[in-house]
């Protein structure tokens, strides 16, 4: 069986997975469609733990990349025992 690493979230991936959820519950007057996103995102996230390797290098930086599923990216640092979740992004909404 492959070694799980133990998966954590930064505090601005938190927020920001958050934001996402109410933004899509605001918008379309009801949570369907944020509880199908959060679905899709823990699913998302077992696979990162599974096969850490999936996302792609970003940046050129060692051991930090992301994943994207649909329009959501995950961006994610690899250690010996964690996974970090440091940002997620989508790619639909306009933040500015």
């Amino acid at each position: 069986m492959r070694n799980k690493r133990k998966l954590i979230w930064s505090p601005g991936a938190q927020e920001q997975w958050k934001e996402i959820l109410r933004f899509y519950t605001k918008r379309n007057g009801s949570a369907d469609y944020s509880r199908r996103l959060n679905k899709q995102l823990l699913a998302m996230l077992r696979m990162i733990r599974l096969w850490p390797e999936i996302g792609e290098e970003t940046d050129g930086v060692r051991n930090y990349r992301r994943h994207v599923v649909g329009y959501h990216a995950v961006y994610y640092w690899i250690t010996n025992d964690e996974i970090e979740v440091a940002e997620i992004r989508d790619g639909r909404r306009d933040d500015e």
